[in-house]
């Protein structure tokens, strides 16, 4: 018989429920992200014939490829290097990172720098995943570690797909520019998320192996 109760349990810790809501928070940037730089390019492209629009699809993959360049070189700086910040901070740290990147691409109007600049902003992208996952690990109850990482994926997605469907809402009203500002925010209220509510400590295992089936 399949038991629920790990997972009750660790939605009953508060910690874990924040960094649960925070994940889902500070994923709903990128599919925001994702539509708001799809537009951009177009508009920046609209006087062109078809090869324009053509070439212009070409460089929407391009960027989208540069914030991804970011992203791993991120993930790689942090993996690479042991940090005096407790998990915690490391966390809020990225999640404040990864909400200026976005404030930063949302003023430009330039393709090239726009470029550049989305490398920048990938950076603190994967970097959030990981510090996350240090921060799941040092947070879950060692008893209930899988399903601690369960819910983590599933904010995750939901997060990314809930993303994408208010970016498209988003950009029936308003300007490619102003969705990654939009996008930036919600960055900003999974940072707060994230601070009024996830604390470092590990809770006590006892109620988790209470849990066991």
């Amino acid at each position: 018989m399949i038991s629920l109760d790990r997972y009750r349990v660790l939605l009953g810790e508060p910690s874990l429920a924040g960094a649960f809501a925070a994940s889902m928070a500070g994923r709903l940037p990128i599919g925001m992200a994702v539509l708001a730089i799809l537009l951009f390019i177009q508009h920046t492209q609209q006087s062109f014939s078809a090869a324009g629009i053509a070439a212009a699809l070409y460089v929407t993959g391009l960027i989208l490829a540069l914030a991804s360049v970011g992203s791993a070189v991120g993930a790689l700086v942090y993996g690479s290097r042991s940090w005096s910040l407790a998990p915690t901070g490391q966390y809020k740290a990225a999640l404040l990172a990864m909400c200026l990147g976005l404030a930063l691409l949302a003023p430009v109007r330039d393709l090239v720098l726009f470029g550049a600049i989305a490398i920048v902003a990938g950076v603190p992208m994967a970097t959030v995943l990981a510090a996350q996952s240090v921060l799941i690990a040092g947070i879950a109850p060692r008893a209930a570690l899988a399903e601690a990482f369960t819910w983590a994926s599933t904010s995750l997605l939901a997060g990314v797909s809930v993303g994408i469907g208010l970016g498209g809402l988003l950009l029936e009203v308003a300007t490619p520019m102003l969705t990654l500002f939009g996008a930036s925010l919600t960055t900003t209220a999974a940072l707060a998320t994230a601070c009024l509510s996830v604390h470092s400590g590990r809770p006590d295992d006892d109620d988790a192996k209470r849990a066991r089936p």
